[in-house]
């Protein structure tokens, strides 16, 4: 079987099903271990835990060293890993300064690195505000040795292609494995709403939905981020006052379907995205999304009839009002769209057809 080297920090969670805040990243990398996994590949991935997994090589890392000496440690570690199994390219599933240390080897082993853009944000001037000038200029050498800048949304090709023009840039889809005998409703009883307490999910504005409507039932799934920011905080202090809104916590991958089948709509409040895979979660569930344009990943839900997208956030009430009443959900729009877009193995043999 051939191999690639998958570096994703989270995904041993999600492979070891362990309930975890791992984001839609690592979401998104065990799509591509299925697909590609039916393409006659298997994942090396580095964990700190040993476990076993069909589709995976788990290599068992533990880096404990002073801070001075952890990256020249974590180089040693990569070349070492990347010499003994010699994969035939590498998928970086979030942007990271520090990949380049990555990168840099991969090229004096010839192996082709593929970087996955997981948001929006990192495309445009916000990405040199979170990094700083330095690590700025890192990330930009990194992207620039990259063999494949692999893009989510028209917004971020479109940003990327104008930035590193003599870089492989291509858009394809998030991979999602998606099943027919995934249960759905007919009746919903609540506004679902899944995510990281943090400020991309602006939850302000999640409560002030919630007080517009309180005649309706929400569901909210999630835990704080690690860094969590004071007005998401405080937030999330104003939401556990609220009588019709009731927190559930993270749910076990599982279990998510069930959560999502049963309710009118998923509600999404982000400031900006980039494919949220929380959309192809409720789509399996024939649950509409309501959310605004811009988060509205190259216009699917709206040119599909995948739920209800609007221009400003003061319109969410009014959306989900209206949906509500029309119980858009009953279609079968969810299913064509999943099948014809987001096939795992259909995009893995793409995604090798791009890079081999």
């Amino acid at each position: 079987m051939k191999k690639y080297f998958l570096l994703d920090f989270n995904i041993n969670y999600l492979l070891r099903n362990i309930t975890y805040p791992t984001g839609g990243a690592s979401v998104q990398s065990l799509n591509w271990i299925y697909g590609l996994s039916k393409c006659g590949y298997k994942a090396i991935i580095i964990s700190s835990f040993q476990f076993k997994s069909d589709e995976v090589i788990v290599e068992r890392i533990n880096i404990n060293s002073t801070r001075s000496f952890k990256y020249l440690r974590i180089f040693v570690l990569y070349f070492i890993l990347l010499k003994k199994h010699s994969p035939e390219f590498i998928y970086i599933s979030t942007p990271d300064w520090s990949h380049l240390f990555v990168n840099i080897i991969a090229k004096c082993l010839k192996i082709k690195v593929i970087q996955r853009i997981s948001n929006d944000y990192l495309v445009d001037s916000r990405a040199k505000k979170r990094f700083g000038y330095f690590k700025y200029m890192l990330f930009d050498f990194h992207l620039r040795l990259s063999n494949l800048i692999l893009c989510q949304n028209i917004y971020q090709f479109e940003n990327i292609k104008r930035s590193y023009r003599k870089v492989n840039v291509e858009i394809i889809y998030n991979p999602y494995r998606y099943s027919r005998i995934n249960s759905f409703q007919q009746h919903r009883s609540y506004i679902a709403w899944v995510g990281i307490f943090q400020y991309q999910k602006n939850l302000p504005e999640l409560v002030r939905v919630a007080k517009d409507l309180p005649h309706l039932s929400f569901r909210v799934a999630g835990a704080c981020s690690s860094s969590i920011d004071e007005e998401t905080r405080c937030a999330f202090y104003e939401l556990k006052k609220l009588k019709n809104v009731k927190l559930v916590g993270l749910i076990a991958r599982d279990e998510v379907n069930q959560f999502l089948s049963n309710a009118i709509c998923l509600l999404n409040t982000s400031r900006y995205e980039g494919f949220s895979n929380t959309f192809l979660e409720s789509f399996s569930a024939h649950t509409p999304v309501v959310t605004r344009k811009v988060i509205d990943p190259d216009g699917i839900i709206q040119r599909y009839s995948l739920g209800l997208v609007v221009n400003e956030y003061s319109e969410l009430s009014n959306a989900i009002t209206e949906l509500t009443s029309n119980k858009i959900y009953q279609s079968d729009n969810y299913e064509k769209y999943l099948l014809l877009h987001h096939n795992p193995e259909m995009l893995a043999h793409r995604l090798l057809k791009i890079l081999i």
